[in-house]
């Protein structure tokens, strides 16, 4: 009833267009992404230069399929050298479990989780990672990506993400998420090095200023109304 009665439904991107059109609703529909706040983030110090860190952001979830990272950290051992995964985040205690038995089968000591983080904490925790990876089949707008590209972190995530502007922007992959094409990814940002991950991270900032922050969605949204 509240979708039939609405004047207008605000959508954060096509994809979630074409979810609501299926279900045959023919109200006006805005799409309208969520907003990014830039004076919120402070810049921090980070470590990049030393090691090559790649992490993971979200809710701790068998959807989410985390375990495709410890097989990409497991298959690239002989690949990447002092190389970290960091896994931020908490949720299912029992999938958290699995993913920690994994990590101890496959004998990876360079795995670390740091359950869930707030504030500065987490600034630090994303500003020092070389690369972000969704290895996800599915979101819808994705948040995670805008927190590690207005950190200038280059992000991976699959086709089944709304975020082709990684490839189109040059600040990430848009890649199918199988496990061999995940590796292949991780193994190309490792191998371009670090001067072009900076590069890609520049180019994510610029992407979330003059797109996504709340200057920008705030005049779409007075414009809708």
């Amino acid at each position: 009833k509240d979708l039939l009665q609405a004047s207008c439904i605000q959508v954060t991107c096509e994809e979630e267009l074409k979810y609501y059109r299926a279900l045959e609703f023919t109200n006006p529909v805005a799409v309208i992404p969520n907003p990014i706040d830039l004076s919120s983030i402070e810049e921090v110090q980070t470590e990049k230069e030393d090691k090559f860190i790649i992490g993971y952001l979200g809710r701790i979830h068998p959807r989410k399929r985390i375990e495709r990272l410890l097989y990409a950290m497991d298959n690239l051992r002989n690949n990447l050298y002092n190389a970290e995964l960091i896994i931020i985040g908490s949720g299912d205690h029992k999938y958290e479990a699995f993913l920690k038995q994994e990590a101890k089968r496959l004998n990876l000591n360079n795995v670390t989780f740091t359950g869930f983080l707030t504030g500065t904490e987490k600034n630090k925790a994303i500003s020092n990672l070389s690369v972000l990876v969704v290895p996800s089949d599915f979101e819808n707008f994705g948040n995670i990506v805008t927190e590690a590209l207005v950190r200038r972190v280059p992000v991976i995530a699959s086709t089944g993400t709304p975020w082709q502007e990684l490839e189109t922007h040059q600040c990430g992959w848009w890649i199918n998420n199988d496990q061999e094409s995940i590796d292949k990814t991780i193994l190309k940002a490792f191998e371009i090095g670090n001067k072009k991950r900076s590069q890609m991270g520049d180019n994510g900032k610029s992407l979330i200023r003059n797109k996504y922050s709340v200057e920008v969605v705030g005049k779409q949204m007075v414009k809708l109304y």
